[in-house]
């Protein structure tokens, strides 16, 4: 009797919690966070490092953690409301409120509301792929009519920087090897195991910090001239960075708290090295492929529009500087935060069913892929291709360089704000 009791009292309990969970209609949510803690766009940019364990979205009980905040969704839903934020987003609440910059945004919203959230993974590159779209399309501001522009650094600058690096390819003066950056794909050639991780890292050549903060100084005003604001003089440079052969960078958005006006200064290349493309979407809704020359200087708004390599790099290594600044009154503490509030209540939903295809959208670290299109980024088909050199003393636009060069346009009117 004892024996045969034991099943029917486990029945019982299953039954009575079952009973008690019914009634009551909701299960919790479990959030713990990365082993790493939260990051607040660290370097990693737009990562909420939140795990969600469990699925059951419209009790709306899910705690984020904001830095110093905790915030459950409800309550992130009423911050959503009381800023006036719509789904979806009319034209007027885009920044800039461009025709162009609104279809290329809405296709991106289109590709993450079909991304899968079956369990904690998934859902949390959900979340964190609506907070990088929503970040870029109506949070952060733009600064200049296109997003970016290409000029020439300074000579003096250019010729102190190749001869560092050039110390670093012949005698390996500063030489050492880059930590992990997700968003870097480049394939172990001497490793074929595709069980294991099959990545190297990027080789640095580090620089004498006289000559970064050489650089940052020399380069601060022409940011400041293109940008149209003054700019805070503590941003930083960071450099070089040697890509190695078939090299990818994911497209992607720089940190929101300090890289807002940006540049890439090209420092040279291998012998055998290919061009490569460094690729921008912008505010027309077109896609740029911008050959640069060695002492090229491309400005770009960083922290807003998406940039990235992702055609394979042919060669045996690809260096430039980056440097990064940010608005002089620019709010390095909350305004990052910004864009969970921005999220739309439906960010759970999966998307309806139609006959329209979307082209697959996977995050690889903060790095966005399409991993069924050709080089992982299906607008290369259609991408307006141009080269330097720029001119000394000039900030050209992309019209400039159009105007100039042969190119190809997508099919997609240029439209200004």
């Amino acid at each position: 009797m004892k024996h045969s009791m034991t099943p029917f009292l486990l029945r019982a309990i299953s039954f009575l919690l079952t009973f008690v969970y019914l009634a009551c209609g909701f299960e919790f949510f479990n959030l713990n966070p990365v082993p790493n803690g939260f990051r607040n766009f660290s370097t990693r940019n737009y990562k909420s490092d939140v795990r969600f364990e469990k699925v059951k979205y419209e009790e709306s009980s899910l705690t984020f953690p904001l830095t110093k905040l905790s915030m459950q969704e409800i309550d992130r839903q009423k911050a959503y409301s009381e800023r006036s934020y719509q789904w979806p987003i009319p034209l007027e609440n885009y920044k800039p409120p461009c025709i162009g910059w609104k279809e290329i945004m809405e296709r991106r919203f289109e590709q993450v509301s079909h991304m899968p959230g079956n369990n904690s993974n998934e859902i949390t590159m959900k979340y964190n792929g609506w907070l990088s779209a929503i970040t870029s399309a109506q949070v952060i501001q733009n600064f200049t009519e296109f997003g970016w522009g290409l000029t020439r650094a300074p000579d003096d600058l250019v010729e102190d920087l190749r001869w560092h690096l050039m110390q670093g390819v012949n005698n390996g003066a500063g030489v050492r090897l880059e930590h992990d950056v997700e968003i870097i794909m480049t394939p172990n050639e001497n490793n074929a195991d595709e069980s294991e991780d099959n990545t190297m890292p990027a080789v640095f050549v580090e620089l004498p910090s006289n000559l970064t903060k050489s650089a940052m100084e020399q380069l601060l005003p022409l940011h400041s001239e293109w940008s149209g604001v003054p700019i805070n003089p503590n941003g930083k440079s960071y450099g070089l960075r040697l890509y190695r052969n078939n090299s990818r960078l994911l497209m992607h958005t720089d940190k929101l708290t300090t890289h807002i006006i940006a540049s890439i200064l090209h420092v040279g290349s291998s012998d055998d090295a290919e061009e490569w493309p460094i690729v921008l979407e912008d505010w027309t809704g077109n896609t740029y492929e911008i050959i640069l020359e060695v002492g090229d200087l491309l400005l770009y708004e960083a922290a807003k529009l998406y940039h990235g390599r992702p055609r394979p790099f042919k060669g045996s290594w690809y260096t430039s500087l980056f440097s990064h600044y940010y608005p002089l009154h620019w709010d390095t503490e909350n305004y990052h935060l910004e864009g969970h509030y921005a999220i739309p209540p439906i960010w759970f939903e999966d998307a309806e069913i139609s006959d329209k295809h979307v082209n697959r959208l996977e995050l690889v670290g903060t790095g966005l892929n399409e991993p069924d299109c050709v080089d992982g980024w299906s607008a290369l088909d259609n991408s307006v291709k141009l080269k330097g050199p720029g001119i000394d003393g000039v900030i050209l636009s992309p019209m400039n360089l159009m105007q100039h060069q042969e190119f190809r346009v997508v099919p997609n009117d240029l439209v200004s704000y």
